[in-house]
């Protein structure tokens, strides 16, 4: 693929060279290793905004203001400024598919220093904009409440490091050596005022202070004349991971809202004791992973409960060792080899098997004689609904085309990941990789809510319109053949199969309390509570392969 990534505006212009000599903020430093690694998998990779154009390792780094116009991309993936889409209209720049890759709270709504109209969200829904992309799960819920016209575009790929370029340095750790490499205004000035009594406590302590180029320009307001607290500006990514590795803590008392954080990525890597606030994606990111501390509003509480954290964590040795091996383990499965795949597949979305499928919203009553079954369309729910036991229902949803066609799309995505659920983690993708996201939920709107709202005599706000999660797993053996017994975190679960019962041996769905078996034909739906009640696994599969859809819905008004 021929593939553009558009950075935006910077206040400091970089490239491949710059970074290497000087680094640079997290954005750009994504840019620069999604370009390598796609370069890497055999794509034409430009990168334009306001960069400083040379050629780097195969790389085409050009400024937006010597890109050539009247080409066209496969793929465009724009960061942050949403104005990528009328640039490029102004520029002749045609495009089959893009992605709006944000990694902030919110996107930035300027375009040549004026700000665009209606804020630039006219954008978020022009059928130019193909998905989202969020860096963190956090971040996506962040993103859905604040623009909740995309909540169907929204997908996550998750920021990463490059363990390449760790390769070469081999240093010692510093007893006591404490590091901060965040923005200054992240948390530098509530560490250097408790900067003291880490001193009085270890008196060999000392700070080294770094930021990304970006934060120069306010960087000098926070020096403050402490002992063995250095100053050393912005580092150079050797530079900067040599210091990282030789460092014994990592405190951070922030109380910004980290949409991912790859500081705290880097000081897992590099085997450093953290102490942090949970603040955003610090939360997930971290847990079991470091010491962390709810975040307070007043800081002075700040300063101290990140100071008896701290204390706590340095005579506890085994908590060390723990965090530590924990933390650096996690890092090692977050670099960039792996994180292309994703961007790889995100990519050849829109390459379509069955255009059929998706015809849903040309014509709703075709596509449902083709792919609906006749029972379903009836709502007769009292003639086609079987109750295994109390409050766990089946029936009749898809026909046997549609069940075999998904599967298909789903395969042909390529887009399967086990990192979605930390505790029961299976084999699943987001069904918007194969774009059915908004087909889905108006099918689960129409049928399964309306079942369930008749079933159940569900009263009040929300029930007609629940928030729906919904995602494709698979279940083989000798890789993800089973799941272990839990309760999903949902007010109401559909699972969907759509393997025949030839087509695989063992699985089915089983409910520990009610010590029931579920398993249907193909096409079928089970429904049920998703709450405690109902704790339920996945029972091994033996041969073949098991497919299913499952929708988690919940009820956000209640």
């Amino acid at each position: 693929m021929k593939v553009l990534i558009y950075t935006g505006y910077q206040k400091v212009p970089f490239n491949k060279t710059t970074w290497k000599e000087f680094g640079t903020g997290g954005t750009e430093y994504s840019a620069i290793k999604l370009a390598d690694y796609l370069f890497s998998e055999g794509h034409t990779v430009i990168v334009s905004g306001e960069v400083i154009s040379e050629v780097a390792n195969g790389v085409i780094y050009q400024n937006i203001r010597e890109l050539e116009t009247h080409q066209h991309f496969d793929v465009v993936i724009a960061t942050s400024y949403i104005h990528y889409i009328k640039l490029l209209e102004d520029l002749n720049i045609t495009y089959d598919k893009s992605f709006f890759w944000i990694h902030n709270e919110a996107f930035y709504p300027w375009y040549n220093g004026e700000s665009l109209p209606n804020n630039g969200m006219d954008y978020l829904t022009d059928s130019r904009l193909t998905k989202v992309v969020a860096v963190s799960h956090y971040h996506k819920l962040m993103l859905e409440t604040t623009y909740p016209q995309i909540k169907d575009k929204l997908v996550v790929i998750e920021n990463a490091i490059d363990p390449f370029d760790w390769g070469d340095i081999k240093v010692k750790k510093i007893e006591n050596k404490f590091i901060y490499t965040s923005a200054a205004d992240r948390g530098l000035s509530n560490l250097l005022k408790i900067w003291p009594k880490i001193k009085e406590k270890i008196p060999n302590a000392s700070l080294w202070v770094a930021t990304p180029p970006y934060g120069l320009e306010w960087y000098d307001n926070y020096k403050v004349d402490l002992p063995d607290v250095n100053f050393i500006g912005n580092l150079s990514p050797t530079e900067l991971y040599t210091h990282i590795k030789s460092s014994d803590y990592w405190l951070y008392p922030s109380q910004y809202n980290e949409t991912y954080c790859i500081t705290a990525l880097e000081m897992m890597y590099g085997k450093v004791k953290i102490v942090s606030t949970d603040t955003g994606n610090l939360m997930n990111l971290l847990s079991g992973r470091a010491s962390l501390i709810s975040t307070p509003s007043d800081e002075v509480l700040l300063q101290d409960q990140i100071f008896k954290e701290f204390e706590y964590l340095y005579n506890n040795k085994t908590l060390q060792l723990e965090t530590i091996y924990n933390s650096h383990e996690y890092a090692k499965k977050q670099g960039w080899s792996v994180r292309v795949e994703s961007w790889i597949k995100l990519m050849n979305i829109g390459n379509k098997l069955h255009p059929e499928l998706y015809s849903y919203f040309e014509n709703k009553e075709v596509w449902k004689s083709k792919f609906l079954t006749y029972s379903v369309r009836t709502k007769e729910w009292d003639l086609i609904t079987d109750e295994p036991f109390d409050n766990c229902f089946t029936f009749p949803l898809f026909t046997e085309d549609f069940c075999r066609m998904i599967r298909e799309e789903a395969e042909n995505c390529k887009c399967w990941t086990t990192d979605r659920h930390d505790n029961y983690p299976t084999t699943d993708m987001l069904i918007s990789m194969i774009g059915m996201d908004e087909i889905y939920n108006d099918v689960l709107k129409e049928y399964i809510m309306q079942f369930s709202i008749y079933m159940w005599a569900l009263e009040g706000k929300g029930w007609d319109s629940l928030r729906s999660e919904n995602f494709l797993a698979k279940y083989v053996p000798n890789a993800q053949g089973h799941l272990s017994i839990h309760h999903d975190m949902s007010d109401i679960t559909c699972l969907v199969q759509l393997s025949a019962e030839d087509e695989y041996e063992g699985g089915g769905t089983y409910f520990r309390r009610q010590k029931q078996l579920v398993k249907c034909p193909i096409g079928y739906c089970t429904i049920h509570p998703g709450n405690i009640t109902h704790k339920h696994g996945a029972r091994a599969v033996t041969k073949g392969t098991r497919y299913i859809v499952v929708s988690f819905m919940m009820n956000t008004e209640r």
